[in-house]
């Protein structure tokens, strides 16, 4: 008798000890569940990034991936908050002219290449500089539609960490001058036609995909 009652209490003790620890799992199931939800909501409702994240870098914005949505940070330090589940190919960077609309405004469409193009060549030690495009070839000062953005390294101001160049025109004298430049200056720069722009840029750490998808997002310009 001793024995059984024994084997019983046995039983109920490792019957007790079994509930008790599903019930801590479930309790700490339950409140990562609903840290992650609450996370979530912040996230989409303030366009903050999640505290549980996982940070990249792109040249062309920073992404903080969560457990349900990401925070993308675009080169005008906009910030857009989604799901994990849409598509890249369905967002749309926030790369636009920030003037007061009471007031005058440049050429929108230049303004967001330059901020695209500027985030594409800037890194943590450099700063960006606007150069007229006389500066590298013999032109006049007049273009209106021509921008020139170097990233001067801070700790040597001789040194350029990346260069682009924007130019909106036709002149096919112009366009084969700063073909000769970059073929002579920057080998391994990247080259497209974006709407009536004709871009040029390098940057030695973006890889092919890196200027791919540059190519891609500067099309977004056009589109405002």
């Amino acid at each position: 008798m001793k024995k059984e009652r024994s084997t019983k209490n046995k039983k109920n003790n490792t019957k007790g000890i079994i509930k008790k620890v599903v019930k801590i799992v479930c309790i700490i199931v339950v409140v990562l569940i609903a840290v992650i939800l609450l996370d979530t909501l912040q996230a989409l409702l303030f366009d903050n990034s999640p505290l549980l994240k996982i940070r990249e870098k792109d040249k062309m914005y920073t992404v903080d991936k969560g457990i349900l949505v990401k925070t993308y940070t675009y080169c005008d330090g906009s910030k857009k908050t989604i799901s994990n589940f849409i598509p890249k190919d369905l967002i749309i960077p926030i790369c636009h002219n920030n003037n007061d609309k009471n007031e005058p405004t440049e050429n929108t469409e230049l303004s967001c290449l330059k901020n695209l193009l500027g985030g594409c060549i800037v890194t943590e030690n450099t700063n960006l500089v606007e150069y007229p495009l006389s500066s590298i070839i013999d032109v006049d000062d007049d273009i209106e539609d021509a921008v020139l953005i170097r990233g001067k390294s801070d700790t040597d101001p001789e040194l350029d960490t990346g260069i682009s160049v924007i130019i909106k025109t036709d002149d096919n004298e112009i366009i084969s001058k700063l073909n000769d430049y970059f073929n002579r200056n920057y080998a391994g720069y990247r080259s497209f036609v974006t709407g009536d722009y004709n871009i040029y840029v390098y940057n030695k750490t973006i890889n092919s995909g890196g200027f791919d998808n540059l190519a891609n997002e500067t099309t977004r310009c056009l589109e405002k």
